[in-house]
C-alpha cells in the first residue's frame, strides 16, 4: 500500500505505473489516499524531473517463522514417557553397559545405510527397530545436530553429495522399543574400527548428561498450575511461537545461546529427534541451522 504525503503540482513524474491486463495504469494519487497491489502486479515509478515526492509504503512480507511446527506436540508428550522408561534403566545401567550400547549402535546405523541402498534394488531389506537402549544412544546422540552430521558423512564415506545425507530418525512410542538382547551384546564387546573411537566415552556422557533433563521434565510434568498440566497438549501447543522465536534470536547470538525454559527445551529436543526436517526447518525459520551442544 503507498499513500502519497503531498500533492502531485508539488513535483513533477513520480508516478505510479501498474501493467495490468497487457495495459499500463497511472492511478490519480492526491495526498491522503492510498493505492493497493500485490506483489505479482507488474509496477513501476516514473522518473521524478522536479521537486519531492513523499509517500508512505506498507508492505506485508512473509514471516520468517511461518513454518508450523505441530507436528512436534504428539513427540514431546510420548518423550515424557520415554523419559520414565529411561531414568530406571540408567539408575542400573553401568558405563560399560552404556558403550556395548554404542557399539550396537553404530551398527544399527551401519544397517540403515545398507537398508537405504537396497530401497532401489531388487532386493528388499527391512530393518529392524532399535532395542530401547539403542533408541536411548541414538536419541542422545541427535542432541548434537553438527555432531551427527559430521558422524553421518563418515559412516557414509566422507566426500560430498549423497554422502553427507543425514540418517534419518523418527521417534515412536516407547512401548514400540523391546529391550537388547544381552547376549548379542556379549558378543558385540569389541567396537568395529569403522566406528568413531569417541563415541565410546561421548556418546556414554551424553547419555549421562540428560538424566538430569529427564529427571526436571518427569517432576514438572507432575506439577500443577493454572488452567491446566504445565506440559499437556495445549500448553506445548502455546509454547511454539516462543521456540520458533527462540530459534531466530539464535541465529544471531555469537557465543553462548540463552538458557531456555524447560517446556521450550523440551520442543527443542523433540525437534531434533527427526533431523532432516529440523534442519529443513531451522533454515526455513532462522535461515542457519541452529546447534545444539549440552555440554
Amino acid at each position: 500500500m503507498q499513500v502519497p504525503l503531498n500533492d502531485p503540482h508539488e513535483y513533477d513524474g513520480g508516478s505510479l505505473v501498474w501493467a495490468v491486463d497487457g495495459a499500463l495504469e497511472t492511478p490519480p494519487r492526491p495526498a491522503g489516499s492510498a493505492t493497493i497491489h500485490t506483489k505479482d502486479v507488474v509496477h513501476a515509478v516514473t522518473r521524478m524531473s522536479h521537486g519531492t515526492r513523499y509517500s508512505l509504503f506498507l508492505c506485508e512480507l512473509p514471516e520468517k517463522n511461518e513454518v508450523d511446527l505441530l507436528h512436534l506436540i504428539d513427540p514431546a508428550v510420548e518423550q515424557l514417557s520415554f523419559f520414565r522408561r529411561a531414568v530406571a534403566f540408567l539408575n542400573n545401567a553401568t558405563d560399560a553397559e552404556l558403550r556395548a550400547c554404542t557399539i550396537e549402535y553404530h551398527q544399527h546405523l551401519v544397517d540403515s545405510i545398507q537398508a537405504e541402498g537396497a530401497e532401489d534394488s531388487d532386493i528388499n531389506i527391512e530393518m529392524a527397530l532399535p532395542s530401547f537402549e539403542v533408541e536411548l544412544i541414538w536419541r542422545a546422540h541427535l542432541l548434537s545436530p553438527v555432531a551427527y552430521a559430521r558422524d553421518c558423512a563418515e559412516l557414509r564415506g566422507g566426500g560430498g553429495g549423497e554422502s553427507t545425507r543425514l540418517i534419518d530418525h523418527a521417534p515412536l512410542p516407547v512401548e514400540s522399543y523391546a529391550s537388547r538382547d544381552a547376549t548379542k551384546a556379549i558378543n558385540a564387546a569389541v567396537a568395529p574400527t569403522s566406528m568413531p573411537q569417541a563415541w565410546h566415552a561421548d556418546l556414554v556422557a551424553a547419555v549421562r548428561r540428560q538424566v538430569g533433563f529427564m529427571r526436571q521434565m518427569l517432576k514438572l510434568q507432575q506439577s500443577t498450575g493454572g488452567s491446566g498440566p504445565p506440559l499437556s497438549t495445549d500448553a506445548l501447543t502455546a509454547e511454539l511461537k516462543s521456540y520458533k522465536n527462540y530459534l531466530v534470536e539464535a541465529a544471531g547470538v555469537e557465543n553462548e545461546l540463552a538458557v531456555p525454559s524447560l517446556t521450550l527445551d523440551l520442543l527443542w529436543h523433540s525437534h531434533m529427534l527427526f533431523p532432516r526436517e529440523y534442519v529443513s526447518e531451522c533454515v526455513q525459520i532462522a535461515g542457519v541451522l541452529i546447534n545444539h551442544d549440552d555440554s
